[in-house]
C-alpha cells in the first residue's frame, strides 16, 4: 500500500471517529475562512466548508449553486454526506444536482464538488412509479 493511501485511510479513520457537527453559517470576516467576491454565504462544520452563490446563472435562469470543500483535501465525499450538507442547509425536500461539465469546459485544479439547488419545477424529476 502506498504511503498517500495509507495517510488517507487513517485520516477517513479519524473524521469517522469524530461526530458530525451541524453546518453554521459564517459571518463575514471571520478569521479563517476565506470570502470569495462571488460566495452570498458561507456554510461550515468539522468536515466540510459549503460556500453559495445564490445568484448563479444558468441556461434556466438563476439558481444557487454550492461549492463543497472537504477540510481534509483528499478525503472522497459520500453521497450520504453531500445528502446531509443538502438537508441541512436547503431543507430536505429541496432537490440538488451535482453537475459533470462538457470535457472542453472542465475546471479541474482543487478537490472540491459543486451542487446545484433549483426551485421545485424546473429541473425534470424521476417518476415514483415503477
Amino acid at each position: 500500500m502506498s504511503r498517500e493511501i495509507a495517510v488517507r485511510r487513517a485520516m477517513a479513520r479519524k473524521l469517522k471517529k469524530s461526530a458530525w457537527e451541524p453546518m453554521r453559517p459564517v459571518e463575514r470576516g471571520e478569521k479563517g475562512i476565506l470570502w470569495p467576491s462571488w460566495a452570498t454565504r458561507i456554510y461550515t462544520n468539522n468536515r466540510f466548508t459549503v460556500m453559495l452563490d445564490d445568484n448563479a446563472r444558468t441556461t434556466a435562469g438563476v439558481t444557487t449553486k454550492a461549492y463543497i470543500s472537504p477540510h481534509n483535501a483528499g478525503r472522497d465525499i459520500f453521497w450520504r454526506d453531500f445528502q446531509r450538507i443538502k438537508n441541512e442547509i436547503f431543507g430536505p425536500e429541496a432537490i440538488a444536482v451535482q453537475y459533470f461539465p462538457r470535457e472542453s469546459e472542465l475546471v479541474d485544479v482543487v478537490n472540491v464538488y459543486w451542487l446545484f439547488v433549483y426551485p421545485k419545477g424546473v429541473l425534470p424529476e424521476p417518476r415514483k412509479d415503477r
